[in-house]
């Protein structure tokens, strides 16, 4: 298999951001952009881009502005535009058309993945969200809430501490211990991207009904992280377009790196190898 290739691509703020593009020997399908989650980076998917590479997809994948390799402040948008203007970046610099590029997000990725198509209007062929972000079931005490919406206007970049337990994220001992290693895992945020994030929820709730590409949605049924039950209502509400929903018995979160990710993937890679011309 051909080595993937890493390229810088400058923001017209001046963020680099850090790519990887895995090209398929024999590309039949197209090509997925793939957006990880919150506080992770790209990096920690190596094997999944090896096996869509593998299954005949180009992959391109980034690290978001603030999150691994890429420049930034750490964990910090002015507004969640910021990611959504980085993607057309993407798609503009590598040439990315609707007709053969899919989109899969992990997480908070999922709803990048999610406003990006509400915004744009994408008609592509496909969007595969996994555990997407549509409401945070991480319990916050009403005081930080409180404390953090004055921090919004007087200090946006104060930061706090990321609320999730590494221990919910997966039940595959070996990732677990390799994320509690890794240096670009992020332990807190700031004020100001909390509450992107959280206008962005609401937003991609206000604008349900207008989703125009198919969507897969695979939701970790024993997810602590994010709220599975939402994550089904938004699915129903989403008629704009075919959406399909999976729920996975007994998985934590991050569903990309339980033990049997391999067959997570065949999932995905089936749904949207149904929708290759």
């Amino acid at each position: 298999m051909k080595p993937p290739v890493e390229e810088i691509v400058t923001t017209p703020d001046g963020i680099p951001l850090s790519t990887l593009r895995y090209a398929a020997e024999n590309p039949s399908a197209g090509t997925i952009l793939f957006t990880h989650g919150a506080c992770e980076h790209s990096g920690r998917y190596l094997v999944i881009f090896a096996a869509l590479q593998k299954a005949g997809w180009n992959v391109l994948a980034w690290d978001l502005r603030g999150h691994g390799r890429s420049g930034g402040l750490r964990a910090h948008i002015d507004s969640f535009e910021d990611y959504l203007r980085d993607v057309d970046l993407l798609r503009q610099h590598f040439q990315l058309e609707d007709h053969s590029t899919a989109m899969m997000g992990h997480s908070m990725g999922g709803l990048v993945t999610i406003r990006y198509a509400q915004t744009r209007q994408l008609k592509c062929r496909g969007l595969v969200l996994l555990s997407p972000l549509l409401r945070i079931a991480v319990p916050i005490p009403s005081w930080l809430l409180t404390i953090g919406k004055c921090l919004k206007w007087l200090a946006p970049r104060q930061r706090f501490r990321n609320r999730v337990r590494q221990k919910d994220t997966t039940h595959d001992p070996q990732q677990l211990a390799i994320r509690r290693q890794d240096p670009f895992i992020q332990r807190k945020v700031t004020v100001n991207w909390f509450y992107s994030v959280e206008t962005a929820i609401e937003q991609a709730w206000r604008d349900v009904g207008g989703l125009q590409s198919p969507a897969l949605i695979l939701q970790a049924d024993d997810d602590r992280i994010v709220c599975p039950e939402a994550t089904k209502r938004w699915c129903e509400r989403a008629t704009g377009s075919e959406t399909t929903y999976n729920g996975l018995a007994d998985h934590y979160h991050e569903l990309l790196h339980e033990a049997d990710r391999l067959e997570t993937l065949e999932m995905c890679v089936g749904w949207l190898n149904e929708r290759v011309d």
